[in-house]
């Protein structure tokens, strides 16, 4: 059987009606879709609103503390300033005696038969170069005996470790004889 189909209505339904009419079936999912945005935008923004009150919270703490951060930032600068200045001055008034020591530890050292003729000092050794006169003992026992003295003084030991005769010969210095040394140093 077939369906008839009356229309009762002698003008012809316009296309805008028909498209109007599929629009309207949507209506209610657009709604819902409308307040799911709505309330998301809002959760949002409450979500920022808590951080700005949190971070206004800890802007006040942080006014608080500010001149005491400050404070704190200007004595680093000064704390800084002074250690500066500290080892400006320490090193202007405290000076270091290494030359004097070590001189004074190689003349401390020397045995009475025992003379120099030059001293060198190098970046990392001192060489001596001197005279030994036959006194009571052989004048090569003199000579062991001033190495001897330097290996046993602390502070020429410390800076330097090794202590080689580099040459020894008889000689005349004006018409005695004496042993002629060169010896070297090295740290």
């Amino acid at each position: 059987m077939k369906k008839l189909k009356i229309n009762l209505n002698p003008r012809k339904p316009a296309v805008f009606g028909q498209g109007l009419g599929k629009v309207l079936d949507y209506i209610p999912l657009l709604i819902l879709l409308v307040v799911f945005f709505a309330l998301l935008v809002s959760g949002i923004g409450l979500f920022s609103l808590t951080k700005a009150a949190k971070y206004n919270g800890y802007k006040k703490i942080w006014k608080k503390w500010e001149p005491k951060s400050n404070q704190l930032a200007d004595i680093k600068r000064d704390l800084s300033s002074l250690q500066r200045e500290f080892n400006r001055i320490k090193d202007v008034l405290i000076p270091e005696y290494t030359g004097v020591m070590l001189l004074n530890s190689m003349f401390s050292a020397l045995p009475k038969n025992i003379w120099f003729k030059n001293i060198n000092f190098e970046q990392k050794a001192v060489e001596f170069e001197g005279y030994i006169l036959k006194w009571d003992k052989d004048s090569l026992a003199s000579l062991e005996d001033f190495i001897n003295n330097l290996q046993e003084n602390e502070s020429f030991s410390k800076e330097f470790k090794t202590i080689d005769i580099k040459d020894t010969k008889r000689t005349n210095f004006n018409g005695v004889e004496v042993t002629q040394f060169i010896i070297k140093c090295k740290k």
